[in-house]
């Protein structure tokens, strides 16, 4: 079971352990009779098609090609549920609470609920027929209604629970394809027509090299102005991108979790200055963290927080879903100068590995990467009860070189898009 898939899977098993339970409890009343050894098979035998008919309505995803036929299956749990009486008396009295949790996971809202208190009703009538005392008459409706309650209400909250899984994956998917959306929205506006008009103006001066020597080296003296606005465009377009600080793309994560229903605490100080580099770095950590933590967990706390203790930083990112992120194993580190693909353990028990290889996604591989060329390492395992993303990034010793230089050489701001 992957810790993806936890919380469905959990709500689902209590669910059938439920159910499972109160079959159980209707076979000890049907030992406790002294049944005959062929009326107790009989006994057992209605009973496994009962709970599998039970499961069915409560997990209709388990045969989703039976779903057509969910009434008639209905109908059969509904003569299965009264016919036994006949032979099996009073031990037969906890099977009518099944037929109405059925009755209002299968009918619609109106006919499901009458068709429950109709069930409900007959539990007295049925007492007593099968010489049940009446003195427990009460006692035996309210199980009946209980038990439909109880039966129906997990079914419900496993249905709830699956669906919150599947929408919560479904933001993550949106808001990366919405980010890659974006950037390639910007590219394309910035890039389209200067490419567009470079192809047409070489072609043209292609045909009149030879013709028109003169008005070929204009155009040619175009196209290289052309050529230098669409690189400057693509570097504007970069420090656009890179240009976010830790502080307030962590108060963004903040409120976009929040509004997702889970807490989240930041803990940067204000006013900290980090060179232009170290800084769009640890936004992308930063990314990459919080959309791994929403598509493989189901962590209800998030803590972000940054310390400053030259010549390091580190930025942090925990929470309590213990899921891990893909391509780095639990408790393990990786890049970092000084390492040549041999691992070695630190003091605070993590186990270094510069190798940037295996099954990860490129967002880890680029962070990874990124964080070793800056003198950093990324690691990632359980702590503190939950799963702890650490990043520390080593500070330059002299001054960061300015925006309009560094960005010459950096790297492609795709590179800072949370995508796993």
């Amino acid at each position: 079971m992957g810790l993806a898939n936890f919380a469905p899977r959990t709500a689902q098993v209590i669910t059938g352990v439920v159910i499972v339970g109160f079959f159980l409890i209707a076979l000890s009343y049907a030992v406790s009779n002294r049944l005959s050894a062929i009326g107790l098979l009989g006994f057992v035998i209605i009973l496994s098609v009962l709970l599998a008919l039970q499961t069915l309505h409560s997990f209709p995803a388990i045969a989703p090609r039976l779903a057509p036929y969910r009434r008639e299956s209905l109908a059969l749990q509904a003569v299965l549920t009264y016919v036994p009486f006949f032979f099996y008396g009073d031990a037969w009295l906890g099977m009518p609470g099944f037929l109405a949790s059925s009755a209002l996971l299968v009918l619609p809202a109106a006919a499901g609920w009458t068709v429950f208190g109709l069930v409900v009703a007959a539990a007295a009538p049925v007492q007593l027929l099968v010489g049940y005392p009446v003195g427990d008459m009460l006692y035996n409706i309210v199980a009946v209604a209980l038990t439909a309650a109880i039966v129906t209400g997990l079914s419900r909250m496993s249905d709830l629970v699956s669906e919150l899984h599947l929408a919560r994956i479904e933001l993550a998917r949106v808001a990366v394809m919405q980010e890659r959306l974006r950037f390639a929205r910007d590219l394309h506006d910035l890039l389209g027509y200067s490419i567009s008009t470079v192809t047409l103006k070489c072609e043209f001066a292609h045909r009149i090299v030879t013709s028109q020597p003169d008005r070929a080296q204009h155009e040619l003296e175009e196209i290289l102005q052309i050529s230098r606005q669409a690189l400057s465009d693509v570097r504007t377009l970069a420090s656009n991108y890179r240009s976010k600080t830790v502080l307030p793309e962590a108060l963004a994560v903040q409120s976009m979790l929040t509004s997702v229903g889970i807490d989240a605490e930041v803990d940067i100080p204000d006013g900290l200055q980090l060179p232009t580099e170290v800084d769009a770095t640890l936004v992308a950590v930063l990314r990459e963290g919080v959309t791994n933590m929403l598509r493989h967990s189901k962590a209800g706390h998030c803590r972000i927080a940054l310390r400053l203790a030259p010549p390091m930083v580190t930025l942090t990112l925990w929470n309590d879903g213990a899921a891990a992120l893909p391509g780095i194993p639990p408790s393990v580190e990786r890049g970092g100068r000084g390492h040549h693909g041999h691992g070695h353990k630190h003091e605070d028990g993590h186990v270094s590995d510069s190798g940037s290889g295996g099954p990860g996604g490129s967002g880890i591989v680029n962070l990874t990467q990124r964080l070793s060329e800056l003198g950093g390492s990324l690691s990632a395992g359980t702590a503190d009860d939950g799963y702890l993303l650490r990043a520390v990034v080593e500070l330059p010793s002299e001054p960061a070189a300015p925006a309009a230089e560094s960005e010459a050489e950096s790297t492609p701001a795709s590179a800072d898009l949370a995508v796993c």
